[in-house]
């Protein structure tokens, strides 16, 4: 592949838990899923495989082997279902907007790598206002292997044109933030959905994405 001049800088934003809190919209939209099916989605379940693709978790709830075309249209249900509960009521986190705005007067390019479809981070973008800024936007049909595994990221660094050292991730998730580090990006965790504890591999940890600063990304990438 062929990257950009290495002056170019990217940041890369998780959706859920980063530029918007949509966890109680997902929990209902897996236990409306899981009821349908005869099974049960705890929250404590939830919470662990948050940020995670579906096609890890539905094989575990059900507690069997799943055909890929099962396994894709019990996702696209849940994702349908998500949709429903939660158009119409996302909200940004607060000073999402403002930092993304600020990143992108700064020369940043922008995208958005997550573990959702498509269709809900269009969703997603569209209430919250963003859905002109963001451009690049890799969801789960655009990659074979979830997170941890860093294609989420080099996918979205490759379409932004920008190499993956001079790319920051902005992430919420346990896997996400693997993810990251396994793509050789910088990592900024925010403690949305995980404490701080379990996000330790991140270069830096803040308790809301409000925290986070053009400057402080600046400063990340300067580092060696």
């Amino acid at each position: 592949m062929v990257w950009c001049r290495e002056e170019k800088k990217g940041v890369i934003f998780d959706l859920d838990g980063v530029l918007v809190d949509s966890s109680e919209f997902h929990f209902k939209a897996w236990q409306i899923w899981a009821a349908r099916h005869n099974t049960t989605m705890t929250y404590e379940f939830f919470r662990e495989t948050f940020g995670m693709v579906n096609d890890n978790i539905i094989p575990h709830l059900l507690r069997r082997e799943l055909t890929k075309e099962e396994l894709k249209a019990l996702s696209d249900e849940k994702e349908a279902i998500f949709r429903e509960v939660a158009r119409g009521k996302i909200k940004p986190l607060e000073g999402a907007v403002e930092l993304v705005m600020g990143l992108k007067k700064a020369g940043f390019e922008l995208a958005i790598g997550s573990s959702t479809p498509k269709k809900n981070i269009e969703v997603v973008l569209e209430s919250i206002g963003l859905a002109e800024v963001f451009h690049v936007r890799v969801g789960a049909e655009d990659v074979s292997r979830g997170k941890p595994d860093p294609e989420v990221f080099l996918k979205a660094a490759e379409l932004i044109g920008v190499r993956p050292e001079r790319c920051v991730v902005i992430e919420d998730a346990v896997a996400g933030i693997k993810a990251a580090k396994n793509a050789g990006m910088k990592a900024i965790a925010v403690t949305t959905t995980h404490p701080r504890e379990r996000l330790a591999e991140a270069d830096i940890i803040v308790e809301r994405i409000a925290d986070v600063t053009v400057d402080m990304i600046e400063e990340l990438l300067n580092q060696r």
